[in-house]
């Protein structure tokens, strides 16, 4: 291989682990800044694991809607019914709900939880019932659905229910937790004689914790191909 094309790869390759450099530094910023919210009371805890809670619950939840919308009778209810279709629907239906516009409002945080998703399912099936008679293939296909879909729910609320029963605290909340008890106690027991953590030490404690070793690795490999191409 040329000199030249050695010293071209070296080069590509410190370009990209100054990249990488980057893209550490940033989350290293935003942790800090999370860090100094926490202390200075502008950020609770429990603030911090909602993002994370609400991002895997609307990922399960959508998980189940999947298994909702491949039921062999769910092509009843996949877009919203129009008066075209069911005549003087929307006289008799007021709120009316499909599977399509259930998950619109999953995707754009209308639904927020659990119940709110079960609430409009049972709708969605009682429109249906309502406005066909009993005799109607549509009324007994919407019951059974509404049986094996209710029941679907009634798993996943269980399983729900046992996850944030046995979840342990995550090292990072517990971190978090411990931060800013830390703090409250080094402000309201300051006894003479003694030296107690400041936030800014805090900070740096936490701060230091939170540089990966990645990164030192990356650091280090960029200084060697900046030596080696001065070489």
């Amino acid at each position: 291989m040329s000199e030249s094309m050695v010293r071209r790869l070296t080069q590509e390759r410190i370009e990209e682990l100054k990249k990488q450099i980057r893209v550490e530094r940033s989350k290293y910023r935003k942790l800090k800044s999370t860090v100094e919210q926490i202390m200075a009371g502008e950020l609770d805890d429990m603030d911090c694991e909602v993002g994370s809670h609400n991002r895997a619950w609307k990922k399960s939840i959508m998980i189940l809607w999947k298994q909702v919308a491949s039921h062999r009778y769910a092509s009843l209810f996949l877009q919203p019914v129009t008066n075209d279709i069911a005549p003087n629907y929307s006289d008799t239906v007021y709120r009316a709900m499909d599977l399509a516009t259930l998950k619109k409002n999953l995707e754009t945080g209308v639904v927020r939880t659990t119940s709110d998703f079960q609430r409009d399912l049972m709708l969605m099936f009682q429109n249906a019932l309502m406005y066909n008679n009993h005799e109607h293939d549509v009324y007994k296909m919407a019951l059974e659905m509404q049986n094996d879909v209710m029941a679907q729910v009634a798993q996943f609320l269980a399983t729900q229910l046992m996850v944030e029963t046995t979840q342990p605290v995550t090292p990072k909340g517990l971190r978090r937790s411990t931060l800013r008890r830390s703090v409250m106690s080094s402000e309201k027991a300051k006894i003479p004689g003694q030296l107690s953590a400041s936030p800014d030490m805090l900070i740096a404690l936490l701060v230091s914790e939170a540089r990966s070793k990645r990164t030192a690795a990356i650091e280090g490999e960029l200084k060697f191909m900046k030596k080696k191409t001065l070489e």
